[in-house]
């Protein structure tokens, strides 16, 4: 049987880039919605839905951002994302997803996240716990779409060999508070908004720089390469956080460390973000 992919085409628009390519907030974003259209399509089952009739709800808990080709605002008049592989892994808690965008036949960039599904409580701030599949929601799956081997964590592998072979060139605290323009639903931080974090503090030790040996700000003029992405704990409206950045050099690249806390929740480590020029 013919795997069960979706595409949706949209227009080129100046609000979804930066100078050099796509806003990874941009494809995120995109990928999700994409990801909803594949199960009203496949699934006969809408986000809304998953929440009212099977009592199911899910996180992000972690995600890469792939920017494959050169692709700005003026390279084309319209873009696809598609879901290109939707599968239920590790023992049937996670609903791994991954998103291809193209242009003009060409990929040029690629979105995988995996999502921790949720048991709703059943109140209206839609409070959850970690869980597994509901049976009436896994039979909508077919077999080749349901892998229970434990996903993959290249986060984890890429920080230890930064802090290992990487020449650390500066580092910087950024603060923040969690205020609505950067949350859904349920008051908890929305999932695409994590890079755009990440990017602020980098930005912000940039402008703080007094010399830059390690030509930190030659990032600004570069598109990025790829983004590794990881969510630990909740984070809620009005909560206080700090992300703690870290400017590495290795084999010539820039690499760029975030770690979140959530300083409401006794220092937390909330996420971690690995930016690479």
């Amino acid at each position: 049987m013919p795997s069960r992919t979706l595409k949706v085409t949209h227009p080129v628009e100046s609000m979804l880039f930066g100078p050099f390519q796509f806003h990874a907030h941009s494809l995120m974003l995109l990928s999700f919605s994409s990801m909803w259209s594949w199960g009203s399509t496949y699934l006969s089952v809408s986000f809304p839905g998953m929440i009212k009739d099977y009592h199911q709800g899910m996180v992000a808990v972690g995600a890469e951002v792939e920017y494959v080709e050169p692709f700005e605002m003026f390279s084309a008049d319209e873009f696809s994302v598609s879901v290109d592989e939707f599968k239920v892994r590790q023992g049937n808690s996670v609903f791994q997803v991954l998103h291809l965008i193209r242009a003009q036949g060409i990929v040029v960039a690629r979105v995988k996240v995996r999502w921790k599904l949720l048991e709703l409580d059943g109140d209206e701030a839609l409070s959850a716990t970690p869980g597994v599949i509901r049976p009436a929601l896994l039979k909508k799956f077919l077999p080749e779409e349901i892998d229970p081997s434990r996903v993959e964590r290249p986060l984890l592998a890429q920080l230890d060999n930064l802090k290992e072979h990487g020449q650390l060139c500066a580092e910087y605290e950024h603060d923040f508070t969690l205020f609505r323009h950067r949350c859904e639903v349920a008051d908890q931080w929305a999932f695409f908004e994590l890079p755009t974090l990440a990017s602020e503090s980098r930005e912000s030790l940039i402008d703080a720089l007094q010399e830059d040996p390690g030509e930190l700000s030659s990032s600004l003029g570069l598109a990025l390469k790829n983004i590794h992405m990881e969510w630990r704990c909740p984070f809620y409206l009005l909560e206080k956080g700090r992300v703690k950045t870290q400017a590495y050099r290795l084999q010539g690249k820039l690499y760029f460390a975030h770690h979140v806390f959530n300083l409401t929740r006794a220092n937390t480590l909330a996420a971690i973000v690995i930016e690479e020029f």
